[in-house]
């Protein structure tokens, strides 16, 4: 009988220390999710240096060369596939994109706030919107957001390819109204 419960706590630790295992791998392992990269890009346009960090560390740096280096949206794909990292690992094409996500970066120690963040969603084939360039992309994804700088909102659009931040634009029609 000892030796039932003996096996079965062994049996039961070991379970345990599995999924502990389980959860620190996908922890450490796992991609962020759309709305914590989101939140993240918006702590990092406090200052140079956080976006800085925050290209390196969260921006799909292969799918933004290889969207440079497509003639059509539709190339992307296959442009990604080719792609090597000494073509987006190079210090002057992540020094490109930084400067690209920097212009989100104000006065430093300026606060964006993220109000609202929606679904990831594909891209719809709606060729009355903007976006729909990007509807030929397989991996291609879009998350609607309004960010708070101040007192003014502004609505975005957060692009993820494969999962990861690829760009943030901002809504041009809403942007040109807040700027009124």
């Amino acid at each position: 009988m000892k030796e039932k419960l003996k096996s079965k706590g062994l049996i039961i630790g070991i379970v345990v220390a599995l999924i502990v295992v389980a959860i620190a791998c996908v922890a450490l392992f796992g991609k962020p999710s759309y709305k914590s990269q989101i939140k993240k890009f918006a702590a990092a346009c406090e200052s140079e240096e956080k976006m800085e960090k925050y290209v390196k560390k969260y921006v799909n740096l292969r799918a933004y060369y290889a969207m440079q280096e497509s003639e059509e949206p539709k190339d992307m794909d296959e442009e990604y596939k080719k792609a090597k990292k000494s073509d987006y690992k190079k210090d002057d094409f992540i020094d490109d994109v930084v400067k690209v996500f920097g212009m989100y970066v104000g006065e430093d120690g300026q606060k964006v706030k993220v109000e609202k963040i929606g679904k990831l969603e594909k891209i719809p084939d709606d060729k009355d919107n903007f976006l729909s360039t990007f509807s030929e992309i397989k991996g291609m994804k879009v998350a609607e957001c309004t960010l708070k700088i101040d007192d003014e909102e502004g609505k975005c659009y957060a692009l993820f390819y494969k999962g990861e931040m690829l760009m943030i634009m901002p809504d041009i029609q809403g942007y040109q109204d807040m700027l009124q």
